[in-house]
């Protein structure tokens, strides 16, 4: 439905997600630099030297990042007091 809009919508370019090709290719080419499995061994000779950054890099792939809980709370006490006034706009005639 459009609503006469110039470019309503749609997919655009160098939007979204990149393309699996993409991703493969760039795979690719760092597997080339550095295997995968020489990665890990360093990641891992890191954690057990005790490097804070590596134990928890090592951490949030192994166990996944903990989820942020936000609480709000609200003090009834402390809330400001609003007015508020009820006028009947049939009268103002």
């Amino acid at each position: 439905m459009a609503d006469g809009r110039k470019n309503n919508g749609g997919a655009r370019p160098n939007s979204g997600r990149p393309r699996k090709i993409d991703e493969d290719k760039l795979h690719s080419m760092m597997d080339a630099v550095l295997a995968p499995r020489e990665v890990w061994e360093r990641l891992g000779n890191k954690v057990i030297e005790e490097d804070v950054a590596a134990i928890k890099l090592w951490n949030s792939y192994r166990f996944g990042v903990p989820q942020t809980k936000v609480e709000i709370s609200a003090d009834p006490e402390s809330a400001p007091l609003f007015q508020v006034s009820i006028v009947d706009a049939s009268s103002d005639k």
